[in-house]
């Protein structure tokens, strides 16, 4: 079964570079599809919105822009193909490859309808889509253990780490971890299992490719 790993922007490009070298070197057989966050790029963006009245929609557009500036960058740090059309990913021989996903969700607009306020809907939603097209695993690789009932990033004491709920519980949890608000939603309508690992362990990615289980991370089920 291929594997579609988004990896967070704050992982970019130390740690996204230790998550490559660990799967080269594992000589995995499953495929493996990396999908970028914004990082920086999207931070820009944001204070660009604080500055000029920007639409949602134009946000929008910027940021999956800015998904393919990281998307050239890790290209480039892993040395690999850097795709951007679901026709040359799915014929693509490579095992690593990185996705730069403008094109391919400009083509369609496949989330017409949605909130596109990038603080709601952002990369986590739009590599789960990917990875429903592909009929991949989806692995969010973020810079914390997992979900939380509260955002470990703001609440510093010792949080309980969730190592598995469902989407509908996900719904229910507001900044508990590092998720996009729209993520529950589409995994429940292409019935789509994640899971949330802290990519500075890129073993813990490993377990999940090799075992379909992890040692510390969460697994949101779909239903």
């Amino acid at each position: 079964m291929p594997t579609l790993i988004k990896i967070g922007g704050s992982l970019t490009p130390d740690s996204a570079l230790k998550i490559h070298r660990l799967l080269k070197n594992s000589k995995t057989k499953e495929k493996i599809f990396f999908f970028p966050g914004g990082g920086l790029f999207a931070d820009l963006i944001r204070k660009y919105r604080k500055e000029v009245a920007l639409r949602d929609f134009t946000t929008h557009k910027m940021a999956l822009a800015a998904l393919d500036q990281n998307a050239f960058l890790l290209a480039d740090v892993f040395q690999c193909p850097c795709l951007t059309r679901i026709s040359e990913i799915k014929k693509n021989k490579d095992s690593l490859v990185v996705i730069a996903p403008y094109r391919l969700l400009t083509e369609k607009w496949p989330f017409a309808g949605y909130n596109l306020n990038i603080d709601v809907f952002s990369s986590d939603s739009s590599a789960l889509y990917l990875a429903h097209l592909l009929k991949a695993r989806f692995v969010i690789a973020t810079d914390v253990d997992g979900i939380f009932l509260k955002d470990p990033v703001v609440f510093k004491k010792d949080l309980k780490l969730l190592p598995i709920l469902s989407a509908q519980d996900l719904k229910k949890i507001k900044r508990g971890g590092p998720l996009d608000e729209t993520v529950a939603d589409l995994m429940i309508k292409y019935k789509l299992d994640t899971w949330v690992v802290n990519g500075k362990y890129p073993q813990r990615i490993l377990e999940i490719i090799r075992h379909n289980s992890v040692s510390k991370g969460t697994f949101v089920r779909y239903a």
